[in-house]
């Protein structure tokens, strides 16, 4: 019997989900009772070596998984710089939050970039700040609290004994 291109494509759909001839030819006798009650497996295996289905299904397969490797790339990509834009933004709003909020803006921004690191597929995320952010974080500290006027003359005057004891105790770390 003459089957309509329509039917082989069907059947090539149904080979390339399950590459058994039983059930490609039982698959379609339930699809296309009327059409197909005479399909047999050596139906399906005589079109799979005539229009050879196998090269066929790894043509689509592969170019289905560059094009998904593709989207994931330019997805991950995207992300990243969506996350590199909320930690810029973060580490800057952190000038406008009260001291008690600095805290979890710090932590805020300490996890995106360690999630940021994990995208770009860098193995050692860091457990901490790096050394730009640490002097954004400083710098924001140091606004804060030379708001208040009582700390801002302390501050000013014993600014760089802070920052040398703050060194040394990242150095001990």
């Amino acid at each position: 019997m003459a089957y309509s291109n329509h039917i082989k494509e069907e059947a090539f759909g149904i080979f390339c989900a399950k590459p058994v001839h039983d059930y490609v030819a039982a698959e379609m006798k339930v699809r296309y009772p009327e059409e197909c009650a005479s399909i047999t497996r050596h139906t399906i295996a005589g079109w799979v070596k005539k229009y050879n289905w196998e090269a066929r299904k790894d043509v689509i397969v592969r170019r289905t998984r560059e094009r998904l490797d593709a989207k994931r790339i330019s997805t991950r990509a995207e992300l990243i710089n969506d996350m590199w834009e909320l930690e810029i933004e973060l580490i800057e709003d952190a000038r406008n939050l009260r001291a008690k909020s600095k805290e979890g803006a710090v932590n805020s921004a300490i996890a995106l970039s360690n999630h940021i690191l994990e995208l770009k597929g860098e193995k050692n995320a860091v457990k901490g700040i790096n050394g730009n952010e640490l002097e954004k974080v400083i710098s924001v500290i140091f606004e804060v609290l030379a708001a208040d006027e009582k700390v801002a003359n302390y501050l000013m005057q014993h600014q760089d004994i802070i920052l040398l004891k703050i060194q040394e105790k990242l150095d001990a770390e």
